[in-house]
This record gives C-alpha cells, structure tokens and sequence, in this order.
C-alpha cells in the first residue's frame, strides 16, 4: 500500500571545524522520501545532536537520552555514532548540528524539503486525423521542473522542434504539439515529469490516427452472366461504401460489392462512394461497364468456385 502524501529531503552538508578536528555529518541517502528514514552519521561518540537550536539527543560515552519530542521518530546507535529518523516528515526540514562534547567542535547538515510529484497523466481533448493538428497534454499533479516526451521509450528532444520527414512536432511548456499529425506520429506515447524530489512518468498513450479513405479501387469479375463489383480503399476506421450508376442521384446499394446481370441496361458508369464519417472524407471511383467488359480470371479454382456461388445467391439488382 502507497504511502499518502510523499516528500522528499535533500541533504546539502556544511562542515564548521575548529583548530583541532574537524568532522563530517551526512545523511544515508539524498534525496530521502518523507514517510521513509533517514540516518545521520559522524565519528562523534561524544556530543550533542540538535535540529533548529533544539536538542534531540545527547550522548557520552555509550549512554544517550533522546528528547520527548523525538522518542517516537528517534533511534540512536552507540555502536556507529549515527541518529534515525522514521519516518521522516514535511517538519524535518531544517539545520541539524552535532556538537563535540569533547573538543567543541561543530558539524552542520540543511535538510531541504519538496513535495514530490503525484501523479502524471496524458491528456488528449481531440480525435487524431491524418494532416490535422493536435495537441497531448501532460498533466502533472504535484511540483514539477522539468517535463520530457517519449516516444516507444525513446525521448524525444524537449528544446527544438522537428520538421523533418518523419514526423513534424513541437515541444511547448508541458504540451506535445503535432503540426500536423501523420501516421508517422503513431506509437507509445509517455510524459516523465521532474523534480529534485524524483521524478513519475505516465502510463503508456497510444495514439493512433484516423485518416482516409485513400487508394479506393474497383475490382471486377464476370462469371456467367453476373458482373461484379468490389471497392476497396485504405480507411481508419473502416469506410461506408455506396454505388451510384450512371446519373443516378440515389445509391443503388450500401456496401462494399454489388453484383448485377450482363444486360444491355445494366451497362455504363458505376460510381463507388468511400465515406469515413469520422475524418469527414469522401472519395470517389468510377468503373466504366461494356458489352466486353473481360472477365476476371481468379488464380485458385477455390476462389472461382465461391465467386460464381456467390453471383448466383446474390440479390439482381435491375430486370
């Protein structure tokens, strides 16, 4: 289970010494997360340990007394002259001195506190479209330096902007801006916020962009007396097709194939209209029908077989 709120201490060391000795006081680890412990340590065996002019534990000679403030948070070990706090709270920043009951000399640590990052998270307010601006924006709760992107684990650059080929992107405050957005830009997207405290990165974004229809195609086969026609076109997410014929303003049908009789009415223009409704696009392709028009010949027997079941079960669309 996560501790609640987490802050982090960090330890600068200043060393006062006098004309005889001089002595060090550090910390076990720098930076130290608030509801963990920190130890304090120096070759002092002797001495006074105080935290902003306020005694927290004396010792001499293998005896020590550790003040009632501190007895619940206070360990002391005689064995290595070294103090433990835990846990370490927002309220332990601050000077810390050990003075040397034996020479008078002196030993300063600052502890420094800052709240830690809490959480980080991408946010995305439009849906990606292929050659249309968009924005990712991290959202980061808690005090933060430094924010940098990364794309499938790589970073990216945070200072400049990239134009190039590729993908074309700017870095601004704590916003991700694609200008535009490609299917080049596609992958795992996180967002690492900094600070002296650490730092967190967010989970995984997955951007993948819609686009199209683009490359739509008519196939066609002719078995027997039935025609077919198959559109296809590059679409996310996938396209609506509808036929028109010659200049019909109404569709004759919905979808992707429509199959109709080799009859003299039935020959002209036949029109497949791709719409993706999300990217708002529409294309269109045209598929001139004659009297001789050839037909396709499909290179497995199995693929000739299930066309022509399918032309026969199909629905006739004109008499």
């Amino acid at each position: 289970m996560e501790s609640p709120v987490v802050f982090i201490l960090f330890l600068a060391t200043l060393t006062f010494t006098d004309l005889a000795h001089s002595q060090t006081l550090y910390a076990s680890k720098n930076p130290v997360a608030v509801g963990s412990s920190v130890t304090l340590s120096s070759n002092v065996t002797s001495g006074g340990w105080l935290f902003n002019g306020h005694l927290i534990v004396i010792t001499l000679n293998k005896t020590y007394d550790i003040s009632s403030t501190w007895k619940d948070r206070v360990t002391f070990n005689t064995n290595t002259s070294s103090l433990t706090i835990n846990p370490v709270t927002l309220k332990d920043s601050g000077s810390y001195v050990l003075e040397n009951l034996v020479d008078g000399s002196f030993s300063q640590l600052t502890l420094l506190v800052e709240e830690p990052i809490q959480s980080v998270m991408i946010k995305n307010k439009t849906i990606p479209i292929n050659t249309k601006n968009l924005t990712l924006t991290c959202e980061v709760v808690g005090p933060y330096d430094t924010i940098y992107w990364m794309k499938d684990n790589t970073k990216l650059n945070t200072n400049t902007s990239s134009n190039g080929p590729s993908m074309s992107y700017q870095i601004k405050n704590n916003m991700l801006l694609f200008t535009p957005v490609t299917l080049n830009s596609e992958g795992a997207y996180q967002c690492v916020a900094t600070n002296k405290a650490g730092y967190r990165v967010s989970l995984q974004y997955n951007l993948l962009v819609n686009y199209g229809p683009l490359n739509v195609t008519i196939s066609s086969a002719s078995v027997s007396m039935a025609m077919t026609l198959i559109c296809t076109a590059d679409s996310r997410p996938v396209c609506v097709f509808y036929w028109f014929f010659n200049n019909l303003s109404t569709p004759l049908q919905k979808g992707p194939m429509i199959v109709f009789p080799k009859t003299t009415p039935n020959m002209g223009t036949y029109i497949c209209q791709a719409q993706n409704a999300l990217t708002n696009e529409t294309m269109y392709k045209y598929f001139t029908v004659t009297a001789h028009a050839p037909a396709i010949h499909f290179p497995y027997q199995g693929s000739l077989m299930m066309m022509v079941l399918f032309a026969f079960s199909a629905p006739v669309l004109f008499n």
